[in-house]
């Protein structure tokens, strides 16, 4: 069987204040919003073979480190480069 590999995606609200990372299996894998944090899943089929769904998830209001934390875990999981203008400076 041929594997395929994932490709993905960064969704951005207007407001600037959350995002979504998509791949193209129509999974949203990545979210950062600037008052309930971030969560950064392991894709469906890691989870059916039995990872957890959380790889690293925050359920509190974020500063702009968490951010760049998001931004980094981005850069290396999904080879992502997150445009920072997209997201309002926040606390």
């Amino acid at each position: 069987m041929k594997t395929i590999e994932s490709v993905y995606e960064v969704q951005y609200t207007a407001e600037k204040i959350k995002l979504w990372i998509h791949s193209s299996e129509g999974e949203t894998v990545g979210r950062y919003d600037i008052r309930f944090g971030m969560d950064i899943h392991n894709s469906l089929e890691e989870q059916v073979n039995g990872k957890s769904q959380c790889l690293y998830c925050t359920h509190e209001k974020p500063n702009w480190n968490d951010f760049e934390l998001f931004c980094e875990k981005a850069k290396i999981l999904w080879s992502l480069n997150i445009d920072k203008s997209q997201i309002k400076k926040h606390q």
